[in-house]
């Protein structure tokens, strides 16, 4: 099997870069049954958000070309199965596809449900609000943090990651 990253699977899709296309073209277009390439499941994510928000692709663009990577014998796609599920709920609501993959794949590994704060993924995949379960006293428990997490330090541009103890101190 040979890994494909995100990009080499958008320029297949797209063809919007005549030096990469091609390259890509040439590469997926030598796999076979035998040597199939592998397209990891935060990869299936990544497209489908580069699809969508930096290509501008119709919700039913994207379900044609994630159908069509599921059906391709030389193409094998992690946790394929999960993919299909969450693809169909997806085209059937108004949730977006990395929530539906997040929900499915969660119910796929035994999880009763799966708690957001997105309102939109409660109403589009089935997840449930965070708030009304614990209204329900459902028992959900804090995470344990370690006895030093980083610190979280925020500028303008980002948010990144501080030591809590600085190297020399």
């Amino acid at each position: 099997m040979i890994g494909l990253d995100t990009n080499v699977v958008v320029r297949y899709i797209m063809q919007d870069d005549p030096r990469q296309s091609a390259l890509a073209t040439r590469l997926v277009e030598s796999l076979t049954a035998a040597t199939p390439g592998y397209v990891p499941l935060v990869s299936v994510t990544e497209l489908s958000w580069v699809l969508l928000s930096a290509y501008g692709l119709e919700r039913s663009q994207l379900v044609a070309a994630l159908e069509g990577l599921l059906r391709t014998k030389e193409i094998v796609v992690e946790q394929a199965e999960t993919v299909w599920k969450a693809l169909r709920v997806f085209q059937s609501g108004s949730a977006d596809f990395a929530d539906c993959l997040i929900e499915r794949s969660s119910a796929a590994a035994g999880c009763k449900w799966t708690m957001t704060f997105d309102r939109g993924a409660v109403k589009g995949c089935g997840m449930r609000l965070v708030r009304n379960q614990m209204r329900r006293g459902v028992g959900v428990r804090p995470i344990p943090l370690p006895s030093s997490p980083p610190v979280l330090q925020a500028d303008r541009r980002r948010v990144r990651a501080k030591p809590a103890v600085q190297p020399g101190s």
